[in-house]
């Protein structure tokens, strides 16, 4: 298993664009050597091999995967559970050895970067694997609890099949949270998760059971609607079939999941610092090197932070002692979500390469699924069409600016504008289906504070350098 989904700096990982040749004209195509083919062949195999996992990367990664020669699993799964650290070992280890038969002095320029890229991403990969004590499906954020929900609540239906393959998914759910459990189970008890983050998890599953899966039942003959070729008859068919499947199925198995989540947060459990832990602090430097993709130890990256959050904690402390009393509101802009993200596709034009029209849609998250951590966020649209993009965002943030960033961060000129251009520019394939949340998350983070110019301070009753400058520091 090379990779996962998750919704990513360092010496060798690319840009979004060549920062010396802002322009797609400028980029001039390299011939293509015998080793680059082959590299291309191994990252082609790699990716098919990542979305054939399960059906819910093939789902979010392409629309048509038939048209690519990918077979779709025999029926919806979301992908093999448990954490094998041994069968993990031997597959990057094979990895490895398939990449060694590529002669890298061979490779074109842009060759030896992916090549440097994969090599290293998979030797993270092998360090991170030592570590399965700390591994967990029952993060509150990021876990089994959130991520269902989520996928079925945003799986799209572009076919008769995909209809199908969603309820295996929901039938699969309980099964995957089990597993996920058993895993937990597994462990030595000082391992498990702490009753802190057991009773996390329980609160982002509780407007779920509370609203009986509302969101599912609601948005699901809007989304059918857009399926190709259903009769009205077999749209109020599985209507029906979707509330029996998701009131007698999935919110049983949600509940089930709550009892067992209470019965194993221990008190002993993973509350403390990893430092305390046996093999914590090597687990952490691997974690951060993994996330980060930097080789820099976790010793360097602390004084670097410490230094410029001193910093900003200076800096703010001047800009709050001088303006504080003036400012009047939080609340000054009237633009809607849609129309600050056409401002910013409009204001960022010419700073960032040029691509042709992105075709968008702009949600409210459904109130059972709001959990109050999460301003926005944007659904990557697949790679056999790029129009289907998706930002969702919580109509109860109250502060404006902060409003403002956070559409920047997920759409112009954020994390939609780079997958666009991902696309747009043929990257490959297998470099957009893989973690890699430093990189992802550090462009974003940068295009978001860079666009607070374009924010309109003028009712906020103090300067719009001030409030840019304190922003932009807050968000560091």
């Amino acid at each position: 298993v090379i990779a996962a989904f998750v919704i990513t700096g360092c010496s060798i990982i690319k840009l979004p664009f060549n920062v010396n040749k802002p322009t797609q004209d400028s980029k001039i195509p390299q011939e293509q050597t015998e080793e680059d083919k082959k590299l291309d062949e191994f990252l082609d195999e790699q990716f098919i091999d990542t979305l054939s996992q399960s059906t819910v990367n093939m789902h979010f990664r392409l629309k048509d995967p038939e048209s690519m020669g990918i077979e779709r699993p025999e029926k919806g799964t979301f992908g093999e559970s448990g954490y094998d650290e041994q069968e993990n070992a031997e597959e990057y280890l094979k990895l490895k050895e398939e990449l060694d038969k590529i002669d890298r002095e061979k490779l074109s320029e842009e060759s030896k970067n992916d090549y440097d890229f994969i090599i290293k991403y998979i030797d993270y990969l092998i360090v991170l694997n030592e570590y399965p004590q700390f591994s967990t499906e029952l993060d509150p954020n990021y876990g089994i609890a959130e991520g269902v929900k989520s996928v079925l609540s945003s799986y799209k239906f572009y076919v008769e099949r995909d209809v199908l393959d969603y309820f295996d998914l929901i039938d699969e759910a309980e099964e995957v949270f089990s597993c996920a459990i058993e895993q937990e189970k597994d462990k030595e008890e000082q391992y498990r998760i702490a009753d802190f983050t057991a009773q996390a998890t329980i609160e982002n599953i509780d407007p779920f059971l509370s609203d009986e899966g509302s969101e599912l039942i609601e948005s699901f003959s809007e989304r059918l609607s857009q399926c190709e070729g259903l009769s009205e008859d077999k749209i109020k068919e599985y209507a029906e079939k979707n509330e029996e499947a998701v009131s007698s199925k999935l919110l049983p198995a949600y509940r089930k999941l709550r009892e067992d989540i209470l019965s194993i947060g221990s008190e002993n459990g993973l509350n403390k610092g990893l430092i305390y832990y046996d093999g914590g602090e090597e687990y952490y430097s691997a974690l951060l090197s993994y996330m980060s993709f930097s080789d820099r130890t976790p010793e360097e990256i602390a004084d670097k932070i410490v230094d410029r959050t001193t910093e900003i904690a200076k800096r703010s402390t001047e800009l709050f002692s001088k303006y504080t009393e003036q400012a009047t509101t939080s609340d000054f802009n009237d633009l809607t979500a849609d129309e600050i993200l056409q401002l910013l596709k409009k204001s960022t034009a010419k700073e960032y390469p040029e691509l042709k029209d992105i075709s968008y849609t702009v949600e409210e998250i459904p109130s059972s699924l709001r959990t109050g951590n999460t301003l926005a966020y944007y659904t990557m649209a697949p790679l056999d069409d790029s129009d289907i993009n998706l930002i969702n965002y919580d109509p109860a943030e109250d502060d404006d600016a902060e409003f403002f960033i956070t559409l920047a961060h997920e759409g112009y000129p954020g994390h939609m504008y780079q997958w666009n251009y991902f696309i747009e520019n043929d990257e490959p394939k297998l470099f957009m289906s893989i973690e890699n949340t430093g990189y992802l998350e550090g462009w974003a983070m940068y295009t978001g504070i860079n666009s607070l110019k374009y924010c309109d301070f003028e009712k906020a009753g103090v300067p719009a350098e001030y409030l840019i400058e304190l922003y932009s520091l807050n968000e560091e």
